[in-house]
Protein backbone atom coordinates (compact mmCIF):
# COMPACT_ATOMS: atom_id res chain seq x y z
CA UNK A 1 0.00 0.00 0.00
CA UNK A 2 2.90 2.70 1.15
CA UNK A 3 4.79 1.52 -2.86
CA UNK A 4 1.35 2.63 -4.24
CA UNK A 5 0.67 5.56 -2.24
CA UNK A 6 4.76 6.80 -3.50
CA UNK A 7 3.96 5.76 -6.93
CA UNK A 8 1.06 7.97 -6.94
CA UNK A 9 2.75 11.08 -5.57
CA UNK A 10 5.62 10.35 -8.05
CA UNK A 11 3.03 10.41 -10.74
CA UNK A 12 1.11 13.81 -8.95
CA UNK A 13 4.72 15.60 -9.24
CA UNK A 14 5.48 14.67 -12.47
CA UNK A 15 1.75 15.64 -13.76
CA UNK A 16 2.66 18.90 -11.58
CA UNK A 17 5.95 19.42 -13.40
CA UNK A 18 4.69 18.59 -16.44
CA UNK A 19 2.07 21.10 -16.74
CA UNK A 20 4.08 24.07 -14.90
CA UNK A 21 6.72 23.39 -17.98
CA UNK A 22 4.06 23.48 -20.44
CA UNK A 23 2.89 26.42 -19.04
CA UNK A 24 5.84 27.95 -18.60
CA UNK A 25 6.91 26.81 -22.69
CA UNK A 26 3.07 28.28 -23.74
CA UNK A 27 4.17 32.15 -22.02
CA UNK A 28 7.02 31.61 -23.37
CA UNK A 29 5.36 31.51 -27.19
CA UNK A 30 2.98 33.69 -25.93
CA UNK A 31 5.68 36.38 -24.95
CA UNK A 32 6.57 35.69 -28.46
CA UNK A 33 3.57 36.60 -30.06
CA UNK A 34 3.48 39.62 -27.99
CA UNK A 35 3.98 41.77 -30.84
CA UNK A 36 4.18 45.74 -31.16
CA UNK A 37 3.81 45.70 -34.80
CA UNK A 38 0.81 43.69 -36.84
CA UNK A 39 -0.10 43.49 -40.32
CA UNK A 40 -3.47 45.46 -41.60
CA UNK A 41 -5.82 45.64 -44.13
CA UNK A 42 -4.31 46.85 -47.78
CA UNK A 43 -4.07 50.97 -49.18
CA UNK A 44 -6.40 50.76 -52.60
CA UNK A 45 -3.59 51.67 -54.24
CA UNK A 46 0.43 51.24 -53.44
CA UNK A 47 1.71 54.63 -52.54
CA UNK A 48 5.31 55.97 -51.20
CA UNK A 49 5.77 60.23 -50.80
CA UNK A 50 2.14 60.75 -49.90
CA UNK A 51 0.41 62.50 -47.07
CA UNK A 52 -1.72 61.49 -44.05
CA UNK A 53 -3.57 63.29 -41.59
CA UNK A 54 -5.94 62.45 -38.53
CA UNK A 55 -9.71 63.95 -39.87
CA UNK A 56 -12.99 63.91 -39.57
CA UNK A 57 -14.45 60.99 -41.64
CA UNK A 58 -18.14 61.06 -43.10
CA UNK A 59 -20.80 59.45 -40.07
CA UNK A 60 -18.85 61.97 -37.31
CA UNK A 61 -15.62 59.36 -36.89
CA UNK A 62 -12.17 60.00 -36.83
CA UNK A 63 -9.64 58.05 -39.20
CA UNK A 64 -7.13 58.79 -41.39
CA UNK A 65 -6.70 60.38 -44.44
CA UNK A 66 -3.75 59.56 -46.74
CA UNK A 67 -3.42 62.07 -49.91
CA UNK A 68 -1.95 61.54 -53.62
CA UNK A 69 2.54 60.56 -53.49
CA UNK A 70 3.32 58.17 -56.37
CA UNK A 71 2.82 54.97 -57.45
CA UNK A 72 4.17 52.42 -59.94
CA UNK A 73 1.91 52.06 -63.20
CA UNK A 74 3.44 50.35 -66.26
CA UNK A 75 7.44 50.48 -65.06
CA UNK A 76 6.83 54.08 -64.46
CA UNK A 77 6.56 56.19 -61.13
CA UNK A 78 3.60 58.37 -61.71
CA UNK A 79 1.64 60.66 -59.44
CA UNK A 80 -2.01 60.18 -58.11
CA UNK A 81 -4.47 61.90 -57.80
CA UNK A 82 -6.71 59.24 -55.14
CA UNK A 83 -7.24 60.07 -51.17
CA UNK A 84 -8.44 57.00 -49.43
CA UNK A 85 -10.13 56.96 -45.66
CA UNK A 86 -9.24 54.76 -42.94
CA UNK A 87 -11.66 53.75 -40.52
CA UNK A 88 -9.48 52.32 -37.52
CA UNK A 89 -13.02 50.64 -35.87
CA UNK A 90 -13.08 48.70 -38.62
CA UNK A 91 -9.74 48.36 -40.08
CA UNK A 92 -10.20 48.93 -43.56
CA UNK A 93 -9.69 51.95 -46.44
CA UNK A 94 -12.65 53.44 -48.18
CA UNK A 95 -11.90 55.96 -51.17
CA UNK A 96 -11.76 59.75 -50.17
CA UNK A 97 -12.28 62.34 -52.62
CA UNK A 98 -10.02 62.59 -55.63
CA UNK A 99 -7.73 65.64 -56.23
CA UNK A 100 -8.06 67.96 -59.04
CA UNK A 101 -4.44 67.51 -60.31
CA UNK A 102 -2.24 64.80 -59.27
CA UNK A 103 1.31 66.08 -58.06
CA UNK A 104 4.35 64.95 -56.15
CA UNK A 105 6.32 66.56 -53.25
CA UNK A 106 3.32 68.67 -52.15
CA UNK A 107 1.96 69.66 -48.75
CA UNK A 108 -1.45 68.91 -47.00
CA UNK A 109 -2.54 70.74 -44.03
CA UNK A 110 -5.34 70.07 -41.83
CA UNK A 111 -7.22 73.55 -41.24
CA UNK A 112 -8.17 73.01 -37.42
CA UNK A 113 -8.25 76.55 -36.18
CA UNK A 114 -10.35 78.59 -38.21
CA UNK A 115 -13.91 79.33 -37.94
CA UNK A 116 -15.42 79.54 -41.45
CA UNK A 117 -16.35 77.05 -43.95
CA UNK A 118 -13.32 75.49 -44.83
CA UNK A 119 -12.58 74.58 -41.18
CA UNK A 120 -12.27 70.59 -41.12
CA UNK A 121 -10.93 70.73 -44.65
CA UNK A 122 -7.87 69.85 -45.90
CA UNK A 123 -5.61 72.40 -48.18
CA UNK A 124 -3.33 70.37 -51.00
CA UNK A 125 -0.18 73.34 -51.83
CA UNK A 126 1.91 72.89 -54.65
CA UNK A 127 3.74 69.78 -55.85
CA UNK A 128 5.22 68.43 -58.86
CA UNK A 129 4.13 67.08 -62.48
CA UNK A 130 6.76 67.37 -65.46
CA UNK A 131 7.54 70.90 -63.39
CA UNK A 132 6.55 72.71 -60.17
CA UNK A 133 3.16 73.45 -59.60
CA UNK A 134 1.47 76.66 -58.47
CA UNK A 135 -2.02 75.94 -57.98
CA UNK A 136 -3.42 74.57 -54.63
CA UNK A 137 -6.89 72.98 -53.80
CA UNK A 138 -9.04 71.84 -50.80
CA UNK A 139 -10.56 68.46 -49.63
CA UNK A 140 -13.42 68.24 -47.96
CA UNK A 141 -12.94 64.43 -46.18
CA UNK A 142 -16.81 64.03 -45.02
CA UNK A 143 -18.24 64.89 -48.38
CA UNK A 144 -15.91 63.14 -50.94
CA UNK A 145 -16.42 65.36 -53.40
CA UNK A 146 -13.36 65.88 -56.18
CA UNK A 147 -11.07 69.34 -54.46
CA UNK A 148 -11.59 72.77 -55.11
CA UNK A 149 -9.15 74.90 -55.86
CA UNK A 150 -8.88 77.85 -53.83
CA UNK A 151 -9.91 81.50 -55.10
CA UNK A 152 -5.98 82.27 -56.75
CA UNK A 153 -2.88 80.02 -56.84
CA UNK A 154 0.45 80.82 -54.87
CA UNK A 155 2.65 83.42 -56.97
CA UNK A 156 5.88 80.90 -57.34
CA UNK A 157 5.28 77.18 -58.36
CA UNK A 158 7.17 74.81 -55.98
CA UNK A 159 7.70 71.40 -54.28
CA UNK A 160 9.16 69.78 -51.29
CA UNK A 161 8.53 72.90 -49.37
CA UNK A 162 7.15 73.31 -45.57
CA UNK A 163 3.51 74.38 -44.61
CA UNK A 164 2.06 74.70 -41.14
CA UNK A 165 -0.92 75.91 -40.01
CA UNK A 166 -0.71 79.04 -37.89
CA UNK A 167 -1.99 79.92 -33.90
CA UNK A 168 -4.97 82.11 -35.42
CA UNK A 169 -5.57 79.54 -39.30
CA UNK A 170 -3.95 81.29 -41.39
CA UNK A 171 -1.23 78.72 -43.31
CA UNK A 172 2.63 79.31 -44.15
CA UNK A 173 4.08 78.14 -47.34
CA UNK A 174 7.59 78.23 -47.02
CA UNK A 175 10.52 76.99 -49.00
CA UNK A 176 10.94 74.49 -51.76
CA UNK A 177 12.01 74.06 -55.41
CA UNK A 178 10.82 75.37 -58.57
CA UNK A 179 11.48 72.98 -61.33
CA UNK A 180 10.78 74.11 -65.13
CA UNK A 181 12.43 73.17 -68.65
CA UNK A 182 15.40 71.37 -66.78
CA UNK A 183 16.25 74.49 -64.70
CA UNK A 184 15.81 73.77 -60.62
CA UNK A 185 16.08 76.73 -58.00
CA UNK A 186 15.75 76.50 -54.42
CA UNK A 187 13.11 78.91 -53.32
CA UNK A 188 13.96 81.72 -50.60
CA UNK A 189 9.97 82.88 -50.54
CA UNK A 190 7.19 82.41 -48.49
CA UNK A 191 3.38 82.59 -49.10
CA UNK A 192 -0.14 83.11 -46.28
CA UNK A 193 -2.92 81.44 -47.00
CA UNK A 194 -6.23 82.65 -45.57
CA UNK A 195 -9.19 80.23 -45.36
CA UNK A 196 -11.88 82.45 -44.09
CA UNK A 197 -11.16 84.30 -47.78
CA UNK A 198 -9.59 81.42 -49.69
CA UNK A 199 -6.99 83.17 -51.16
CA UNK A 200 -3.06 83.35 -51.16
CA UNK A 201 -1.15 86.46 -50.05
CA UNK A 202 2.04 87.90 -52.11
CA UNK A 203 5.32 86.17 -51.54
CA UNK A 204 8.06 87.62 -49.47
CA UNK A 205 11.28 86.30 -48.23
CA UNK A 206 13.06 83.99 -46.24
CA UNK A 207 16.71 84.74 -44.84
CA UNK A 208 17.70 81.64 -46.72
CA UNK A 209 16.93 79.46 -49.94
CA UNK A 210 15.56 75.40 -48.63
CA UNK A 211 14.03 72.97 -49.99
CA UNK A 212 12.67 70.17 -47.72
CA UNK A 213 12.88 71.86 -44.34
CA UNK A 214 10.92 71.03 -41.12
CA UNK A 215 8.99 73.07 -39.24
CA UNK A 216 7.30 73.17 -35.76
CA UNK A 217 4.88 76.04 -33.92
CA UNK A 218 5.62 76.70 -31.05
CA UNK A 219 2.53 76.34 -28.20
CA UNK A 220 3.89 78.16 -25.42
CA UNK A 221 6.66 79.90 -23.53
CA UNK A 222 8.03 82.90 -24.48
CA UNK A 223 8.12 81.72 -28.70
CA UNK A 224 4.10 80.70 -28.24
CA UNK A 225 3.13 80.96 -31.92
CA UNK A 226 6.03 81.51 -33.60
CA UNK A 227 7.57 78.80 -36.25
CA UNK A 228 10.83 77.35 -36.06
CA UNK A 229 12.30 76.03 -39.42
CA UNK A 230 15.01 74.09 -39.41
CA UNK A 231 17.75 72.35 -42.00
CA UNK A 232 17.24 71.48 -45.19
CA UNK A 233 19.25 71.48 -48.63
CA UNK A 234 20.29 74.47 -50.83
CA UNK A 235 22.31 74.17 -53.94
CA UNK A 236 25.86 75.97 -53.92
CA UNK A 237 28.68 76.19 -56.37
CA UNK A 238 31.69 75.12 -54.83
CA UNK A 239 34.45 77.90 -54.47
CA UNK A 240 37.06 77.51 -57.22
CA UNK A 241 35.30 75.23 -59.40
CA UNK A 242 33.56 75.21 -62.82
CA UNK A 243 31.18 72.56 -61.96
CA UNK A 244 27.29 73.19 -61.72
CA UNK A 245 25.80 74.06 -58.46
CA UNK A 246 26.03 71.29 -55.81
CA UNK A 247 23.00 69.87 -53.19
CA UNK A 248 24.54 70.91 -49.39
CA UNK A 249 22.37 70.41 -46.47
CA UNK A 250 21.67 72.99 -44.57
CA UNK A 251 22.65 73.58 -40.65
CA UNK A 252 21.02 77.38 -40.99
CA UNK A 253 17.87 77.73 -38.37
CA UNK A 254 14.97 80.23 -38.73
CA UNK A 255 12.02 81.76 -36.19
CA UNK A 256 9.01 83.45 -37.93
CA UNK A 257 6.64 85.58 -35.91
CA UNK A 258 3.65 85.99 -37.44
CA UNK A 259 2.20 89.14 -35.61
CA UNK A 260 4.85 91.31 -37.04
CA UNK A 261 5.80 88.75 -40.34
CA UNK A 262 9.55 88.89 -39.42
CA UNK A 263 12.32 86.04 -39.74
CA UNK A 264 14.63 86.04 -37.32
CA UNK A 265 17.67 83.65 -37.75
CA UNK A 266 17.92 80.72 -34.93
CA UNK A 267 20.75 79.41 -33.30
CA UNK A 268 21.80 76.68 -36.18
CA UNK A 269 21.94 73.00 -35.71
CA UNK A 270 25.69 71.33 -34.44
CA UNK A 271 25.23 69.61 -37.81
CA UNK A 272 23.77 70.45 -41.12
CA UNK A 273 21.26 67.85 -42.10
CA UNK A 274 18.08 67.17 -45.05
CA UNK A 275 15.91 64.17 -44.78
CA UNK A 276 15.51 64.87 -41.08
CA UNK A 277 12.44 64.47 -38.85
CA UNK A 278 11.30 67.39 -36.53
CA UNK A 279 9.32 67.21 -33.11
CA UNK A 280 7.76 69.16 -31.15
CA UNK A 281 8.14 67.39 -27.63
CA UNK A 282 5.75 68.10 -25.11
CA UNK A 283 7.51 69.88 -22.67
CA UNK A 284 8.47 72.87 -25.18
CA UNK A 285 11.82 71.58 -26.60
CA UNK A 286 12.31 70.18 -30.46
CA UNK A 287 14.16 66.82 -31.44
CA UNK A 288 15.97 66.92 -34.85
CA UNK A 289 16.44 63.37 -35.63
CA UNK A 290 18.70 61.89 -38.27
CA UNK A 291 18.53 62.67 -41.96
CA UNK A 292 21.74 63.25 -44.44
CA UNK A 293 24.49 64.79 -43.18
CA UNK A 294 26.74 67.46 -45.43
CA UNK A 295 28.84 64.72 -46.45
CA UNK A 296 25.91 62.71 -48.12
CA UNK A 297 25.80 60.31 -45.56
CA UNK A 298 22.57 59.04 -43.32
CA UNK A 299 23.06 59.90 -39.94
CA UNK A 300 22.30 58.45 -36.27
CA UNK A 301 22.97 61.70 -34.48
CA UNK A 302 19.52 63.67 -33.22
CA UNK A 303 19.67 66.90 -31.56
CA UNK A 304 17.81 68.92 -29.10
CA UNK A 305 16.61 72.63 -29.17
CA UNK A 306 15.73 74.38 -25.99
CA UNK A 307 13.59 77.68 -26.65
CA UNK A 308 14.28 79.48 -23.45
CA UNK A 309 18.27 78.75 -23.80
CA UNK A 310 18.07 79.63 -27.66
CA UNK A 311 20.39 76.54 -27.87
CA UNK A 312 21.00 72.99 -29.89
CA UNK A 313 22.67 70.27 -28.26
CA UNK A 314 23.98 67.09 -29.47
CA UNK A 315 24.51 64.58 -26.96
CA UNK A 316 26.53 62.03 -29.55
CA UNK A 317 29.12 65.26 -28.96
CA UNK A 318 30.02 64.22 -25.00
CA UNK A 319 28.83 60.39 -25.46
CA UNK A 320 29.53 58.58 -28.06
CA UNK A 321 27.12 55.95 -27.11
CA UNK A 322 24.06 58.70 -27.44
CA UNK A 323 22.38 58.52 -30.65
CA UNK A 324 19.76 56.74 -32.72
CA UNK A 325 19.55 52.77 -33.03
CA UNK A 326 19.74 53.03 -36.32
CA UNK A 327 20.87 55.35 -39.11
CA UNK A 328 17.60 56.90 -40.51
CA UNK A 329 16.32 58.85 -43.41
CA UNK A 330 13.30 59.43 -45.26
CA UNK A 331 11.92 58.38 -41.87
CA UNK A 332 8.60 59.17 -40.11
CA UNK A 333 8.62 60.90 -36.25
CA UNK A 334 5.33 60.28 -34.51
CA UNK A 335 4.63 61.58 -31.54
CA UNK A 336 2.85 59.24 -28.81
CA UNK A 337 0.46 60.07 -25.91
CA UNK A 338 2.72 59.88 -23.27
CA UNK A 339 5.42 62.28 -24.60
CA UNK A 340 8.04 59.34 -25.92
CA UNK A 341 8.48 59.77 -29.91
CA UNK A 342 8.52 56.66 -32.60
CA UNK A 343 10.96 56.83 -35.59
CA UNK A 344 10.10 54.56 -38.13
CA UNK A 345 11.87 53.51 -41.10
CA UNK A 346 12.94 50.22 -42.96
CA UNK A 347 12.35 47.06 -40.44
CA UNK A 348 13.34 48.68 -37.89
CA UNK A 349 11.18 51.43 -34.88
CA UNK A 350 12.72 52.90 -32.09
CA UNK A 351 11.35 55.44 -29.19
CA UNK A 352 12.96 57.67 -27.62
CA UNK A 353 12.09 58.60 -24.04
CA UNK A 354 12.87 62.85 -23.41
CA UNK A 355 12.80 62.08 -20.06
CA UNK A 356 15.51 59.53 -20.03
CA UNK A 357 17.41 60.81 -22.94
CA UNK A 358 17.13 57.33 -24.43
CA UNK A 359 16.52 55.21 -27.56
CA UNK A 360 14.83 52.06 -27.60
CA UNK A 361 14.07 49.75 -30.01
CA UNK A 362 10.33 48.45 -30.31
CA UNK A 363 9.94 44.70 -29.66
CA UNK A 364 9.75 43.24 -33.15
CA UNK A 365 10.72 44.86 -36.85
CA UNK A 366 8.25 45.68 -38.89
CA UNK A 367 6.46 43.04 -41.38
CA UNK A 368 7.99 45.33 -44.45
CA UNK A 369 10.70 47.43 -45.05
CA UNK A 370 9.03 51.07 -44.84
CA UNK A 371 10.79 54.46 -46.68
CA UNK A 372 8.74 57.48 -47.37
CA UNK A 373 5.57 56.31 -45.91
CA UNK A 374 3.54 57.91 -43.60
CA UNK A 375 3.18 57.14 -39.42
CA UNK A 376 -0.12 59.05 -37.98
CA UNK A 377 -1.47 58.28 -34.25
CA UNK A 378 -5.10 56.96 -33.74
CA UNK A 379 -7.55 58.26 -31.96
CA UNK A 380 -7.73 55.12 -29.30
CA UNK A 381 -7.51 57.04 -25.69
CA UNK A 382 -5.03 55.76 -23.71
CA UNK A 383 -3.45 52.99 -26.63
CA UNK A 384 -0.58 54.39 -28.58
CA UNK A 385 -1.65 52.44 -31.58
CA UNK A 386 0.06 54.12 -34.66
CA UNK A 387 -0.75 52.87 -38.58
CA UNK A 388 1.35 52.67 -41.06
CA UNK A 389 0.82 53.28 -44.57
CA UNK A 390 2.82 52.76 -47.32
CA UNK A 391 6.01 53.39 -48.77
CA UNK A 392 7.27 50.16 -50.12
CA UNK A 393 4.48 48.01 -49.36
CA UNK A 394 0.28 48.34 -49.66
CA UNK A 395 -0.63 46.06 -46.35
CA UNK A 396 -0.26 48.57 -43.82
CA UNK A 397 0.72 48.06 -40.26
CA UNK A 398 -0.26 49.08 -36.94
CA UNK A 399 1.87 49.37 -33.59
CA UNK A 400 0.50 48.22 -30.95
CA UNK A 401 2.40 47.99 -27.67
CA UNK A 402 0.35 46.65 -24.99
CA UNK A 403 -1.11 49.26 -22.41
CA UNK A 404 2.00 50.67 -19.99
CA UNK A 405 5.03 52.28 -20.17
CA UNK A 406 7.37 49.12 -19.90
CA UNK A 407 6.16 48.13 -23.47
CA UNK A 408 7.55 51.16 -24.75
CA UNK A 409 11.12 50.72 -23.23
CA UNK A 410 11.42 46.62 -23.99
CA UNK A 411 15.35 46.62 -23.14
CA UNK A 412 15.52 44.82 -26.23
CA UNK A 413 19.47 43.97 -26.58
CA UNK A 414 20.82 45.80 -30.63
CA UNK A 415 22.27 42.49 -30.78
CA UNK A 416 19.06 40.78 -31.78
CA UNK A 417 19.10 43.45 -34.54
CA UNK A 418 20.43 44.01 -37.69
CA UNK A 419 23.39 46.69 -37.54
CA UNK A 420 23.23 49.78 -40.00
CA UNK A 421 22.57 48.86 -44.25
CA UNK A 422 22.04 45.09 -42.71
CA UNK A 423 17.94 43.28 -43.89
CA UNK A 424 16.05 41.61 -41.54
CA UNK A 425 13.67 38.49 -42.67
CA UNK A 426 10.33 37.58 -41.50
Amino acid sequence: MAKKTTNLRIRVILALLTCWLGVAAFSAYADRLDTSWVPTSKLFVLRDSHSALLVDLPGGRSGVMVIGGKTMIDGNLTAVTSSELYYPEHDWWHPGPSLTTSRLGNTATLLTRTTGTNKGKVLVAGGLQDKSIASCELLDPKSLEKGVPTDNNMTFARHNHVAIELEKGKVLVAGGEHYNAGNDTILDSYEIYDPNTNTWTDPKKLNHPRSKPTAVLFKKGPNKGKVLVVGGFDMVTIPGTIGPPVIQELASCELYDPESGVWDNATSLNYPRGSHTLTLLDDGRVLAAGGVDDGGNVTRTYEIYDPDKKTWTCPWDKDKKKHLRHSRSGHTATLLRDGKVLLVSGYTGEIYNPKTDSWTFTRDTLWYPRQAHTATLLPNGDNYEVIVAGGGANICEKFEPPIGSASLNSGVDRSDYPEDGESVSR
